[in-house]
């Protein structure tokens, strides 16, 4: 009989060695080891994040530089333009007060400025519109169209650098129907300087 005792004994000495729990320095040692791990974990993601956040501004710089880009083409293409040359020629555009700080003399299409005091190109172009163009064919910056029956309308458009009320820097256009009256000032593309 004692056999089975001494086996009892140690099958609960077994028990108790492999029941035993950690000790507060391995605890501590652990949680020092996770918040090492995590620290780096929280780097990583911030890093990405930010990568991300730079990304995304880039790729919205490049957009706004090919719409800039495009709409100033499509201006400069069409200076000089007019639909009918039997009765219209360079010599019908009149002089046209000063948009934009600059003044076009009679038959000049393309004009522009630059000063030391007030950094910023300032550039211009004008052109005829045909009549009744309903479908858009020839369109200012402002994506205005010639929808009268009249065929001595023409714009001119000026894009500049400019503030709005607020004080933010943008490209602009301005644009002028055959030249007099108010302009229109469109904010094209933000934080250009």
């Amino acid at each position: 009989m004692p056999r089975p005792l001494q086996s009892a004994t140690i099958r609960s000495s077994q028990c108790g060695f492999s029941q035993r729990g950690f000790s507060l320095v391995e605890l501590m040692i652990a949680m020092l080891i996770a918040l090492f791990l995590l620290g780096g974990l929280v780097t990583l993601v911030m890093g990405t994040r930010k990568t991300s956040a730079t990304q995304s501004a880039l790729s919205q710089l490049q957009d706004n530089e090919r719409i800039a880009m495009t709409l100033i083409t499509n201006v400069v293409q069409k200076a000089g333009y007019f639909p009918d040359p039997t009765t219209q020629d360079l010599n019908t555009f009149t002089t046209e007060a000063a948009l934009a700080g600059v003044a076009l003399p009679a038959g000049q299409v393309l004009g522009g400025t630059y000063t030391a005091a007030a950094p910023g190109d300032t550039f211009l172009a004008r052109f005829y519109a045909p009549q009744n163009d309903t479908n858009g064919a020839v369109i200012d910056c402002s994506g205005q169209s010639n929808t009268t029956g009249s065929a001595n309308v023409w714009y001119t458009d000026a894009f500049l650098v400019g503030t709005d009320t607020n004080g933010k820097s943008w490209l602009q256009c301005q644009s002028r129907t055959s030249g007099g009256g108010d302009s229109l000032t469109l904010n094209l593309i933000p934080n250009v300087k």
